[in-house]
Formats: C-alpha cells, structure tokens, sequence
C-alpha cells in the first residue's frame, strides 16, 4: 500500500511567505506515540514464501515524511498536481508534505 497524504499549510511568516515547518514537524513528533503504526514498514519474506509483515521501523526518520516542497512561480493547482504525480510515481519516497 502507497499512500501519501498532502497537507497545505497557510504562510504564517508574512515576511518569510511560508509555513514554519519546524513547528509543522514538532506537532508530528509529538503525536507518533499515540498511534505506533506510522513508525512500522512492510517487510517482505524471503522468497516471496508468505505476505510482507508489519515491522517497527527502528531507523524512522520523520524529516523524510514531513518536509516542505515550494512549486515554482505561480504555484498553480496544476503544478501541485504534477508535482504530487512524480512523487506518487517513487513509492520509496513515502509519505511527502515537504
């Protein structure tokens, strides 16, 4: 399973014109207690004998789930949309908000 959710965050630094990402990504860290499964990744049997099983992930890094992309100028849904297509293509890429 691929799933990729997409977050859209109103600039809050007015000078900066972005979201503070850092903050974004605190709100994520504090909460992955309460749910495990996000911390989990499918790994498969060797020779394809049985169903891939749900592991703890021990190397879980939440800045590759949580970061911040920028579209080029004008931002259009159009260019968000491709952008999302690419990155729905690499499933290695996991979930991206970034």
């Amino acid at each position: 399973m691929h799933i990729a959710p997409l977050l859209v965050f109103e600039a809050v630094d007015k000078k900066e014109g972005r979201a503070p990402i850092e903050a974004i990504r605190r709100v994520f860290q504090e909460r992955l207690e309460r749910s495990p499964i996000f911390r989990r990744k499918l790994v498969p049997v060797p020779m394809n004998l049985d169903h891939p099983y749900w592991v703890n992930d021990e190397n879980f890094n939440l800045d590759f789930h949580v970061r911040h992309i920028a579209l080029p100028k004008p931002g259009s849904w159009r260019q968000l949309c491709s952008q999302l297509a690419r990155l729905h293509a690499e499933p290695s890429l996991g979930s991206v908000c970034d």
